[in-house]
């Protein structure tokens, strides 16, 4: 779990990304879920984009990823969704101390 301030921080790097993966009428497969967890081990942060055509809704998707894969929410505009998890080489909070 973060706290504030490194939530703040975190959101403040979001301003640059482009979403790394969009969500369309499939939802979420399997190897969704593995190619997320490949990402995050390695950038930290990620922004979601949830198409028009999908059925997905942004908070029940980020429900699902953090059942399955330990996430914490960032924030959500319109439909982009931004989770963070912390990876073992702590990456971005390191930058923020």
């Amino acid at each position: 779990m973060i706290n504030s301030k490194e939530r703040a921080f975190l959101k403040s790097k979001l301003n640059t990304l482009k979403p790394a993966l969009r969500v369309g009428k499939d939802g979420i497969k399997d190897e969704t879920l593995k190619s997320i967890d490949l990402y995050l081990n390695k950038n930290e942060i990620m922004k979601i984009q949830i198409l028009n055509n999908s059925d997905v809704e942004p908070m029940e998707l980020f429900e699902e990823l953090e059942q399955e894969l330990g996430v914490d929410f960032l924030a959500r505009m319109g439909n982009n969704l931004s989770i963070y998890r912390k990876s073992d080489k702590n990456i971005l909070l390191k930058e923020m101390k």
